[in-house]
């Protein structure tokens, strides 16, 4: 189940939702919309996460410890996925760009904490490759025949990993006060203008993790 601490981090790297945190932390009346923007990220992981386990769980080797057809399948076709991804992403896309650039700057002007928990559920929900790299870490967890407390510490795990892009910010504010905006600015110009190669690189390195931990074990 420690697979569950590589593959968290992995969930945790979504562009838009680090670039929206920060963009809310250095701003005004930060704390109720930092908090709006970590409960979106948190609903659209939940949902997808359960959703993903009552699956995982009907599977035959299901709290048996033991590996079985499904543990390769399952990792094979998400490696695929996210190599695939991986392409795509190092393809230019302007125009995906501008739409993504527009979404972020134009919060800045909005005044209302639920709005910016919408964007935060969207960017979630919308970011494919991450929820790829939650089915094998998830999986881990329901193969496992450790007690239901147990599962559930790294459960808890992955997804206190897998937030990390919205509360690591707020964090940070509150660590370092004002000082805060000159370690953020730089990330948050970086992570806006680079977020199709950060997923790309993601989608590549995870990708060729997961079949080397199918073709070693």
């Amino acid at each position: 189940m420690l697979d569950v601490i590589p593959l968290g981090i992995a969930a945790a790297i979504t562009p838009t939702l680090i670039a929206l945190q920060i963009l809310v932390v250095s701003g005004p009346r930060w704390g109720k919309r930092a908090a709006a923007v970590f409960l979106g990220n948190a609903l659209a992981f939940v949902i997808v996460a359960s959703l993903l386990l009552l699956g995982l769980a009907q599977l035959p080797d299901a709290g048996t410890g033991r590996h079985d057809a499904s543990y390769p399948v399952i990792r094979i076709i998400v490696a695929v996925i996210l190599l695939a991804t991986a392409i795509f992403f190092l393809m230019p896309h302007p125009m995906m760009l501008a739409k993504s650039k527009a979404a972020l700057q134009g919060v800045e002007g909005k005044a209302k904490p639920w709005q910016f928990a919408v964007l935060a559920f969207y960017f979630s929900i919308s970011d494919f490759s991450t929820f790829a790299v939650m089915a094998p870490a998830l999986h881990d967890v329901t193969i496992s025949s450790a007690d239901l407390l147990v599962q559930c510490f790294f459960i808890a795990l992955f997804l206190v990993l897998a937030l990390m892009a919205t509360w690591v910010p707020p964090a940070i504010r509150v660590l370092l006060g004002s000082r805060a905006e000159g370690v953020l600015s730089p990330i948050y110009s970086f992570v806006l203008n680079r977020q199709f190669q950060i997923l790309a690189a993601m989608c590549a390195i995870f990708g060729i993790y997961l079949l080397i931990t199918v073709f070693s074990g």
